[in-house]
This record gives structure tokens, C-alpha cells and sequence, in this order.
């Protein structure tokens, strides 16, 4: 039979509370016995330590979200960004064949006009531009028969007036390092 050696161990801690009232008693009573009393009384101690130094710390507390101010509206182009992006409309002839993109106009918000030839006229299913920090990039998908999803990826290079950048021909899942020059 286990007989009690007469130790009894009572620990309450109290939480402040929100509006700084004490809540949330949160109590440890420890009986130790004569078989047990080594194993038990570790961790008791330990158990004690954790619940003192949380100190009023809850875990289901959400903490309040941070107030921040909305991004500033971005800026309007600069007019030699205006300048420049003018310069990818014409006709653009690929160096190594006959085809031929046409673009007809491009719309601030990234939209951009385009025709394809190789040498009849091929159906554009989407067609955009991008000013990243002056680089001028254009990108031409394909939506036609022999080129479904078949897609030009270009940067305008102002010295020489050229489109380089690569063509995936989505059929045959290859990729080609490609250039067109303006056609005067």
C-alpha cells in the first residue's frame, strides 16, 4: 500500500485579464508519494516553471490586425516611356523566314493589336506588352490551326530595332531562339 509523506503542493497563478482585472486561475496541487516521490517531483517542478513564467499569456488571443495605408496609385508613364513603347508598332519580319508580325496599336493597360503571317494571316488569341523599367517586352499566343498555344516571348532591343526573345511551337514542344527586324 502507498502511504501519502504528508506533502501537499497547491500553486495558483492568476492572469491579468484585458481590462486588468485577475482571470483565469489556473491551479496545481501536487500530493507526493514515498514510492514516486523522485519521479514525480521533477516534474512537478518543471510544470511549475512553465506555468509561472507564461505569465498571462494566451494562445486563443487573436492579436489585432496592424492598420496599414492603401499602395499609392501607381505613377502615369514617363512621356520618353510613352516614346518608346510607340516604337513596337510597325511590321516586324523574323530573320530567318517569312513570317511577319504586324502590331497595329498598343493600349496602356498591356493590350496590344497584332497580326501574324507565315505569309497568310494566322490567328492571334492573345497579344500584350510590358514596360519593366524600360525593357519593353511582347508576348504573341497563337490560336490557330498547326499552332495552338504556340507563343512568342520578345524584348524590344532599341540599338538595331529588333524583337529577340524565343518562340514555343506548341505542337512539337520546342523551343526556338528567334529575331525580326522592322520591315520599312
Amino acid at each position: 500500500m502507498v502511504q501519502a509523506l504528508g506533502v501537499f503542493l497547491s500553486v495558483t497563478v492568476l492572469k491579468p485579464g484585458r481590462d486588468g482585472s485577475q482571470t483565469g486561475i489556473i491551479s496545481l496541487h501536487l500530493v507526493i508519494f514515498r514510492r514516486m516521490k523522485k519521479t514525480l517531483l521533477i516534474p512537478a517542478l518543471v510544470s511549475l516553471f512553465i506555468v509561472a513564467s507564461c505569465n498571462g499569456v494566451r494562445q486563443d488571443q487573436e492579436t489585432p490586425p496592424v492598420e496599414t495605408a492603401p499602395p499609392p496609385p501607381p505613377a502615369p508613364p514617363a512621356a520618353s516611356e510613352v516614346v518608346a513603347q510607340e516604337k513596337l508598332i510597325g511590321k516586324w519580319q523574323r530573320t530567318d523566314g517569312g513570317y511577319v508580325i504586324e502590331v497595329k496599336s498598343l493600349a496602356q493597360d498591356g493590350k496590344l493589336d497584332a497580326g501574324y503571317y507565315n505569309p497568310n494571316p494566322i490567328h492571334v488569341g492573345r497579344a500584350a506588352w510590358q514596360n519593366d523599367g524600360g525593357r519593353l517586352m511582347v508576348l504573341i499566343e497563337l490560336s490557330d490551326v498547326n499552332y495552338p498555344g504556340s507563343t512568342y516571348s520578345l524584348d524590344y532591343q532599341p540599338q538595331g530595332d529588333k524583337l529577340v526573345g524565343t518562340y514555343f511551337q506548341a505542337v512539337e514542344k520546342q523551343t526556338y531562339q528567334v529575331e525580326f527586324s522592322r520591315l520599312k
